[in-house]
């Protein structure tokens, strides 16, 4: 067994379209992090947020007010623009957003009367919510490399002595198992890979100053991918989990239509369809369908739209995509396992 599943992760790992589209992904993903987190705007966010760093009470409210009070000059070039959209850092813009006219007075809101009873934590927060962003595009990315790399399992043809080990002298039943275990294995290696080098590249960016920060109290920008006062640490939590779950979702998925398909190209084109598909149907959060349509591998990913449904008791309604992937694992392996030995039989 072990020997069928070392050639098969050989096999995967070896074709050179997937080792050219890892390497792509890889300049891709190196490239963004230094768009995105140039050192000195990185260094003059964490500065700002540092200065403002705690809990967020109505004197903090008012001492932000007064130090992002705009010039005449400013409110002259921006006329008719609320303030916050100056953008002169992200605490900025955010303290505009939830507590100043559009001349950047006061609105006389309080911080009860915006946020309730939540206790707000202030931080470097935005940082975070730019790599939350940058990692969900990059673990789509990961999850078409692996469509790529796993959809031919099945339906790729093994020839001369390949095919004789894999069928006449190890055994069907194991070349099946082997299959499955392998196409796991590397969908799992993909994940930790692309998880691992993000993270890595978050730290020695950002360092660790803002994880304890809340989501809520930040910029227009940011407010709709994270609406929910949970620290930048949990959220990222939440996104690790959710993108492993939904990598592993969807090689089940794909697993199936690899052993259903008549080739690597029917099997490539049905697999990406069915990833994409949810995605292009758009539903919105609050339709019923959603709460199904929401649980597929496109949406783990894209875990900030599934993180809008919402809570369900204790524990957002998103960590039903565990058991969802769990089942869609345990069904694709049985489906392909079906369709291929029937497939060898007919």
């Amino acid at each position: 067994m072990r020997q069928l599943i070392r050639f098969e992760l050989k096999k995967m790992f070896s074709r050179k379209v997937i080792l050219a589209a890892l390497a792509v992904l890889v300049f891709f993903n190196i490239n963004s992090f230094l768009v995105e987190f140039p050192a000195e705007k990185t260094a003059y966010e964490q500065e700002i947020a540092g200065k403002y760093e705690g809990l967020l009470d109505d004197e903090k409210v008012q001492q932000m007010l007064q130090d992002f009070m705009p010039t005449q000059e400013q409110l002259e070039m921006w006329k008719g623009v609320h303030v916050m959209h100056i953008g002169l850092n992200s605490i900025q813009t955010a303290v505009h957003a939830y507590f100043a006219n559009e001349d950047g007075t006061w609105n006389g809101k309080t911080v009860r009367d915006v946020f309730g009873d939540r206790e707000i934590r202030v931080g470097y927060c935005s940082g975070w919510l730019d790599f939350s962003m940058l990692l969900a595009k990059m673990m789509m990315g990961a999850a078409i490399l692996c469509v790529l790399m796993i959809s031919p399992v099945f339906s790729g043809e093994y020839a001369g002595m390949d095919q004789l080990l894999l069928t006449a002298r190890l055994g069907k039943t194991k070349c099946v198992a082997a299959k499955v275990l392998a196409s796991f294995l590397a969908a799992l290696a993909v994940a930790a890979i692309f998880l691992a080098g993000n993270f890595a590249g978050a730290f020695l960016t950002l360092g660790t100053q803002g994880l304890e920060a809340g989501t809520l109290f930040c910029g227009y920008e940011y407010q709709r991918w994270m609406p929910f006062n949970i620290s930048c640490r949990t959220m990222l939590c939440y996104q690790t989990v959710l993108s492993v779950s939904g990598i592993l979702m969807l090689t089940g998925i794909t697993l199936a239509v690899s052993a259903a398909a008549k080739n690597q190209t029917t099997a490539l084109i049905a697999a990406s369809f069915l990833f994409l598909l949810p995605l292009i149907l758009n539903l919105p959060e609050n339709a019923p369908l959603f709460k199904i349509i929401g649980l597929l591998p496109a949406y783990q990913l894209q875990f900030s739209a599934l993180m809008q449904i919402g809570r369900t008791g204790k524990c957002f309604y998103a960590l039903l995509g565990i058991p969802a992937a769990a089942a869609a694992m345990l069904c694709g392996s049985l489906l392909a396992r079906k369709l291929w030995r029937g497939r060898q039989t007919g």
